[in-house]
């Protein structure tokens, strides 16, 4: 069952478009971070693999979480990136989930979060 969970590769690799999350409030820990993690390194919460195969880049799994969300919800005129004419929603983090490891990843934490383009949280 497990081998099959999640082709998160083999959707890209078609051309689909993912969209990840946090799951909340289903999942006890809804930080998109520990998210991008387990795309990075598709290992369950006991350090097991899990479809090794299907694991993405950095890249992929931050667009998956905010591009491809917005483009599966249908809102992708308003969120997902950076631009002008959209809603400025975003979270300044301290670190770049980019280039840290994968075991590094939930170091990371949100120093600010703004809200169309107000800041409403400060660490």
């Amino acid at each position: 069952y497990f081998d099959h969970c999640y082709p998160v590769r083999a959707m890209l690799d078609v051309g689909l478009t993912v969209a990840l999350s946090s799951d909340a409030p289903v999942v006890p820990d809804d930080n998109p971070l520990l998210g991008i993690k387990a795309a990075l390194d598709r290992l369950d919460g006991n350090g097991e693999p899990i479809a090794s195969e299907q694991a993405i880049t950095a890249y992929e799994a931050l667009y998956a979480y905010t591009m491809g969300g917005a483009i599966a919800s249908g809102d992708a005129d308003n969120r997902g990136s950076l631009a002008p004419g959209k809603w400025a929603d975003f979270a300044v983090l301290s670190g770049d989930p980019l280039t840290t490891p994968p075991e590094d990843m939930l170091n990371i934490h949100v120093d600010q979060t703004y809200v169309g383009g107000q800041l409403v949280y400060e660490r």
